[in-house]
């Protein structure tokens, strides 16, 4: 039996996730805000020589694609459409909309098939009729 993912415990990763990120950002943004004040080396910034590297290593292959990924994301969600909505929003009047074509989709199609039934009646009359004038004949 598959287990079925909880959303408040996906929240609460989520959360605690972020967190850690923001903390790793907030040191590795310290520490180069501290080189762009004049202190040049990892030991001057009080960082040692091996985690400076180990940082740099860090920032560029996984920091900078993480960072780049979430500004595409981000400029993937904040598209609009000509009426300034964000196209990954479904607009409530769209939903109402369908709903309501499916509704007549729905009863048009009772409508004929009624008539088709109506229709079925008719040629079996006339088929009658056709019978009943051969025989007059």
């Amino acid at each position: 039996m598959p287990i079925e993912p909880n959303p408040v415990d996906i929240g609460v990763a989520f959360a605690v996730v972020l967190l850690i990120l923001k903390e790793v950002f907030g040191f590795i943004q310290k520490v180069l805000a501290q080189r762009k004040n004049g202190t040049s080396s990892a030991i001057e910034a009080g960082v040692p020589p091996q985690m400076a590297a180990y940082l740099k290593d860090m920032e560029r292959e996984f920091f900078e694609p993480v960072k780049r990924h979430v500004a595409e994301l981000h400029n993937w969600h904040n598209v609009t459409d000509s009426d300034g909505v964000k196209v990954w929003y479904v607009r409530p009047s769209l939903v109402v909309s369908i709903e309501r074509l499916s509704v007549n989709i729905a009863a048009q199609t009772e409508i004929l098939r009624t008539q088709i039934s109506v229709l079925e009646r008719v040629v079996e009359v006339q088929k009658k009729m056709m019978e009943g004038t051969r025989k007059e004949e």
